[in-house]
C-alpha cells in the first residue's frame, strides 16, 4: 500500500436507512463531518424525513429505493458499494 493512500483516503460510509433523523443519524452526520467527500451508501433515503440533513452529501441509495415496502429489515446489498475500490468503509447500524 502506498503512503499517499493515507493522505487522501478513499472512504465510503454505509448506513442502513436514512428515513428518520435520530441518534444513529447524528452519529453518521458527525462521521460525515470528518469525511465530507465520502459517499453515503444506504438502502433507503427519504430527504423529507431527514429534514435537510445530508442535503449536500453524495447519497447513494440502493436499487431497493424503488421498492421500500418489500425491503427486508436486515438486508444489506453488497452490490451497493464495491468494497474493492475503497481504502476504508465505515459501517454503522443501530442493531
Amino acid at each position: 500500500m502506498n503512503a499517499n493512500n493515507f493522505k487522501n483516503p478513499k472512504v465510503a460510509l454505509v448506513h442502513d436507512f436514512l428515513n428518520q433523523y435520530g441518534g444513529a443519524e447524528r452519529v453518521l452526520e458527525a462521521i460525515h463531518g470528518i469525511f465530507p467527500d465520502a459517499p453515503i451508501y444506504t438502502l433507503l433515503y427519504d430527504p423529507q424525513k431527514m429534514r435537510g440533513k445530508f442535503k449536500d452529501a453524495d447519497i447513494r441509495p440502493s436499487f431497493l429505493q424503488k421498492f421500500p415496502k418489500f425491503l427486508p429489515k436486515l438486508f444489506l446489498s453488497l452490490k451497493m458499494a464495491d468494497p474493492v475500490q475503497w481504502l476504508l468503509i465505515l459501517l454503522k447500524t443501530p442493531n
